[in-house]
């Protein structure tokens, strides 16, 4: 809706509602065009609502058991975070609720279901050992 200062907010309270009632391809569709409008704009508000949007569409997935779709939202957030991080700098105060929003999203992803490939990888990411199908340690520099 163009005729609203600022619509992603329409598609977002949508989408949040849409949540609520448990119907999900609107809340799917609404962030989408949020998150559409939102990749126009520029801002660390902008930017917290992209993540936030971002974090209700994870939601979204994970009940729906779409661990593709739960994986790739925290990737999407993560790359935003690095941004805010790297235009204001890693000690400002405006991107700790980016961050906190995105610590939310990786415990969501700490339950999602991997397969022992995608394991060893998220071990790898975050600098843990990790097994390859022979049973062989995996290091960090072997994908």
């Amino acid at each position: 809706p163009s005729c609203v200062p600022n619509p992603e907010s329409v598609h977002t309270c949508l989408a949040e509602t849409s949540w609520k009632l448990k119907d999900f391809a609107p809340v799917r569709d609404s962030c989408r065009r949020a998150l559409a409008i939102l990749a126009q704009g520029a801002g660390i508000p902008k930017a917290y609502a992209a993540v936030f949007v971002l974090w209700i569409f994870q939601s979204v997935a994970a009940e729906e058991r779409s661990w593709g779709e739960v994986r790739a939202a925290l990737h999407c957030a993560r790359q935003m975070v690095a941004k805010i991080e790297a235009a204001s700098g890693e000690t400002c105060d405006e991107a700790l609720p980016h961050r906190r929003l995105l610590r939310r999203m990786q415990r969501l992803c700490g339950v999602v279901p991997l397969s022992h490939d995608e394991m060893c990888i998220a071990n790898l990411d975050l600098g843990l050992p990790s097994l390859d199908s022979s049973g062989w340690h995996v290091s960090a520099g072997r994908r």
